[in-house]
């Protein structure tokens, strides 16, 4: 079998912005209604711009005093305000954003860590 030839010292470039902006998988938001019928909609990580998402993927080290941080990054105010009116317990809050985080690793495999 003969080895391949080498054209040039220079590699190739595999993808452009333009490409990787296509490529991207249909992600399915994840959506919590509320007991008042509000519907709360958390976006893919993969929608929102990059320093939101990354630390959206640590949502299974986050700490509680994080939690509210994390969510305004998320969801809209509106949300957020309506969320906070319900007046979950941290454990609720914490089960909640394991549902959320369960959805995504769907698409994306483990979130975290």
């Amino acid at each position: 079998m003969a080895a391949a030839r080498i054209t040039s010292d220079k590699p190739a470039p595999r993808h452009s912005i333009n490409s990787i902006r296509k490529d991207g998988a249909e992600v399915e938001p994840y959506i919590l209604v509320l007991e008042n019928g509000t519907e709360i909609t958390f976006r893919s990580p993969e929608d929102l711009d990059a320093e939101s998402g990354i630390r959206l993927l640590r949502v299974a080290t986050i700490r509680p005093h994080e939690i509210w941080e994390i969510l305004g990054e998320w969801i809209s105010e509106k949300e957020l305000v309506a969320i906070r009116k319900e007046k979950l317990t941290l454990g609720q809050v914490v089960r909640i954003l394991e549902a959320v985080k369960s959805h995504f690793e769907e698409y994306f495999g483990h979130l975290g860590n």
